[in-house]
């Protein structure tokens, strides 16, 4: 069942896109940083909780695959770092940051 998102806009950076060569990796990076507020900074670092379900909601025309997929890339192109944060040993949710400086730098992101 898809829920009614007639209206709703994503954005994405289209020099971000170009760089990574990839329009989804622009859209998650876009979401993640859409999530940062003041509640979610640890040791001076912003953090996004970001479980897939919660991907897949607000980013319900990228498959779960794709987008677990793309996440990992990130992690492993060195532009995101996640970890876990939750209290209970249970939830595997991870929480993620950008930590790519010139992304960074675009979104007004600073470091500590």
């Amino acid at each position: 069942m898809y829920k009614d998102y007639l209206g709703v806009q994503h954005q994405f950076n289209v020099g971000i896109a170009q760089r990574l060569n990839d329009v989804v990796k622009a859209i998650l990076i876009q979401g993640l940083a859409d999530c940062f507020d003041e509640s979610n900074k640890i040791d001076g670092v912003f953090w996004t909780r970001g479980g897939f379900d919660d991907f897949m909601e607000y980013h319900s025309y990228v498959s779960k695959t794709t987008i677990n997929r793309k996440l990992r890339e990130l992690e492993c192109d060195g532009i995101l770092k996640s970890y876990n944060f939750n209290k209970s040993k249970y939830d595997k949710t991870k929480w993620y940051t950008i930590v790519d400086e010139e992304i960074m730098s675009l979104y007004g992101i600073k470091s500590n």
